[in-house]
């Protein structure tokens, strides 16, 4: 999941699972694409826009803040 883009190279991503997790590095997200998801805070990082697929769906804005929220709780925990 894109969380931030930078430039036309470079963005902010955070990888998701499909298997149901619990725990601080976790936020469940709901369904994308018929399937649960869950964010893995943990293993938030940047990557090359060369390295993105295809455009899924986009989340509701609700639940982006959510996990804004939660991505800063995390990191502010591990300081």
């Amino acid at each position: 999941m894109i969380i931030k883009k930078f430039n036309l190279d470079v963005c902010l991503v955070i990888p998701l699972t499909a298997r149901p997790k619990k725990g601080k590095y976790y936020f469940s997200i709901g369904k994308i694409a018929d399937r649960d998801a869950t964010a893995v805070l943990s293993q938030i990082r940047f990557i090359d826009r060369k390295r993105l697929a295809n455009k899924i769906t986009m989340l509701d804005t609700k639940i982006f803040k959510e996990l804004i929220r939660e991505i800063t709780r995390a990191n502010l925990e591990t300081l």
